[in-house]
């Protein structure tokens, strides 16, 4: 009968021993934060080895916890199955005063990347999003203390899909039943979600609820470091846009930083793959161009030579002389032109290759019906007209 009992008791106590039943499981920034609170206590830690020396494992994702194991047979088990930068359970007794773990056992487990994302998986199916804004905070911390990329665009996928379930159970559980709590609930799509637009939608959604609070709500869609949204105003109504969706509709695009015309993209593309190298290449790169872009009919030959041509159009002189440092319209004698003005810096050379001399004249072309009427400064233009 005694050996029974005590077969009994071995046995019912020995998945705790192997897989670590009844230990608490605790992340590495509580445990961090609170090693009082988890002084003596048994508990249950996830993390990465860095390093192994004899029975003591120091952990990647920070050098103030440390892992001892004690008993030699579990140490012996320990030297051969685990390695640095294996990713691992632990599970034993916190000493608090030390930040020492003295471990009861330990089990290898799945990469960081497949953890999470099974356990992630797992709650959404289960639209448990109290469990799964927990485990995406848990991988952004551990992410950005690693440096891991992945498991931080994977938490911010995840949050996107805790504040959607959060949003359908609302009404259940009356979790977003106040403007505060709505309005925090729309910042966090921005903050933790990394969703810009899906914040808007939400904004707006307040704006027309919550008119007396109009101004809380515009102040964060205009911040720069917040949304960044432009309102435009109509006859009926406004809209907001996101800062580089209006640029888009006035016709810029986003090249190296700043918003230019898409003209000018296509002149900036076309210096950057034709003038190359030193000063004296990027001019004579400039005048003999091989292979001139198509449908430029019979300019070719001016655009190859670099210059300029009465009857030009507008793309053949972006092509020759480049993108001007400004553009207006102007009327002269009654007549409507527009001005495209240019700085020609030109370097000329000898026969023998040496700078020869550096001019500068400020050029006005003129176009009318989108081509060039007429080239020069805007006094001869003028007697030209009269004569």
């Amino acid at each position: 009968m005694k050996k029974r009992l005590l077969f009994w008791i071995i046995f019912s106590s020995l998945p705790c021993l192997l897989w670590g039943q009844g230990y608490t499981s605790v992340s590495l920034e509580n445990l961090l934060n609170n090693p009082e609170q988890y002084d003596g206590q048994k508990i249950k830690i996830r993390a990465k080895i860095q390093e192994v020396l004899g029975g003591i494992f120091t952990l990647k994702e920070t050098s103030q916890i440390k892992v001892i194991i004690e008993r030699e047979k579990l140490r012996n088990q320990a030297a051969i199955e685990l390695e640095p930068g294996d990713n691992v359970i632990f599970w034993g007794i916190f000493d608090g005063n030390t930040n020492q773990l003295k471990a009861h056992g330990f089990q290898k487990t799945k990469s960081d990347e497949k953890y999470f994302e099974e356990k992630m998986e797992k709650a959404k199916i289960q639209e448990d999003y109290i469990e799964l804004r927990k485990l995406c905070e848990e991988a952004l911390q551990k992410g950005k203390r690693l440096g891991n990329k992945y498991l931080c665009r994977l938490a911010e996928q995840y949050y996107y899909h805790a504040l959607l379930i959060q949003e359908r159970l609302a009404p259940q559980d009356g979790s977003l039943n106040t403007f505060r709590k709505r309005f925090k609930h729309a910042v966090e799509f921005f903050t933790l979600a990394k969703n810009r637009k899906r914040s808007l939608e939400r904004m707006v959604r307040l704006l027309n609820i919550y008119p007396q609070k109009k101004a809380e709500i515009r102040r964060f869609l205009q911040n720069p470091k917040g949304i960044n949204c432009v309102e435009v105003l109509t006859k009926n109504k406004s809209k907001w846009l996101l800062f580089e969706e209006y640029q888009d509709s006035l016709g810029f695009m986003k090249y190296d930083e700043k918003w230019i015309t898409k003209e000018q993209v296509f002149f900036e593309d076309f210096i950057r793959s034709r003038l190359q190298g030193s000063e004296k290449e990027k001019y004579y790169s400039f005048r003999d161009l091989t292979m001139p872009p198509k449908g430029f009919g019979n300019m070719t030959l001016y655009v190859t030579e670099g210059e300029l041509a009465r009857g030009m159009s507008k793309e053949e002189v972006l092509e020759s002389w480049g993108y001007p440092i400004r553009t207006y319209q102007r009327t002269v004698n009654d007549e409507n032109f527009e001005i495209w003005i240019y700085l020609r810096n030109e370097i000329w050379y000898n026969e023998k290759g040496k700078k020869k001399s550096f001019q500068n004249p400020k050029i006005l072309v003129f176009f009318e019906n989108k081509r060039v009427l007429y080239y020069n400064d805007l006094q001869n233009l003028e007697k030209r007209k009269k004569d």
